[in-house]
């Protein structure tokens, strides 16, 4: 795929060509939204790609993955983070302190995050992470604000940072169009069209060697 080793991945065109389109669009400083029909393998797709982009950083040791399944029930504290009870009330006299949620972390380190199946969140979700799409990174003092934490109103934005989203291909349009225009959609084809029986026999085989019988 370019340069880009996915081992466990069918080589085929439609996924070598959303693979440039995203990793392009990153190199641009742009997010991105891969989007694809159901079952098409859009989620483990999109976490190959956060690998691939985070092994690039300067401390690649950390092989946190940086992944929410977004659900009607998500919440902003799921991804910003949230007031928690202090789990050392005996030794502090701070009885609440601020939690960072996963997209914190990500925007600080500079890391890719992946908001698995944008398109089930809600408005409120999206509405509180626009702000973050409408950075521009034009200087190395970019900031998130963050006004749930009184303690840290607001984060430093790592410029490595980006985010991935999945969507389904048939609810893309029923999302704000103010929010998907702040990404960049890349459309992950049918991986099995127009394949040749010889292909066939290679996926085959390929899916064989990834599947563990007990």
């Amino acid at each position: 795929f370019n340069g880009i080793e996915l081992p466990t991945c069918y080589p085929n065109k439609n996924l070598a060509d959303a693979l440039q389109s995203v990793f392009v669009s990153f190199k641009m400083k742009r997010h991105v939204i891969l989007a694809g029909e159901e079952g098409c393998g859009l989620t483990k797709i999109a976490r190959l790609i956060a690998q691939c982009h985070n092994m690039k950083l300067n401390d690649n040791k950390d092989e946190k993955e940086y992944f929410c399944i977004c659900t009607e029930e998500t919440k902003c504290s799921d991804l910003i983070g949230g007031q928690k009870a202090s789990e050392s009330i005996n030794k502090s006299k701070t009885l609440i302190k601020w939690k960072q949620g996963f997209l914190s972390k990500a925007i600080r380190s500079g890391h890719c995050a992946i908001l698995d199946s944008i398109d089930e969140a809600t408005s409120t979700v999206t509405e509180r992470i626009n702000p973050l799409l409408d950075q521009k990174f034009d200087s190395d003092d970019v900031k998130f604000e963050v006004p749930e934490n009184p303690n840290e109103p607001e984060i430093l934005i790592n410029p490595n940072f980006r985010l991935l989203c999945t969507c389904k291909i048939d609810k893309i349009n029923q999302m704000s169009p103010a929010f998907i225009n702040r990404f960049d959609v890349i459309v992950l084809e049918n991986q099995l069209e127009n394949i040749k029986p010889d292909e066939l026999k290679e996926l085959v085989t390929l899916l064989l060697k990834s599947t563990t019988f007990t």
